[in-house]
């Protein structure tokens, strides 16, 4: 994996993917997964790097950034 992020970030879109195929209404569903890619893009990340297994606490730095 080439982007160094946050585990932050890498939690709230997998948080994001889970409640979009969770038991929500079509439009949380919507929204979350609208959410997710929003993320995504923000970080230049695809769904390989968050859904990666081997993705692990020394492929990504911390930073103190405040993620939304």
């Amino acid at each position: 994996m080439e982007n160094k992020v946050d585990d932050r970030v890498v939690d709230k879109i997998q948080k994001l993917l889970r409640l979009s195929e969770g038991n929500t209404t079509e439009e949380e569903a919507v929204v979350a997964m609208e959410k997710a890619h929003e993320i995504l893009a923000r970080y230049n990340l695809s769904m390989e790097d968050v859904l990666d297994k081997d993705f692990q606490d020394g492929d990504y730095i911390r930073d103190d950034e405040e993620i939304e």
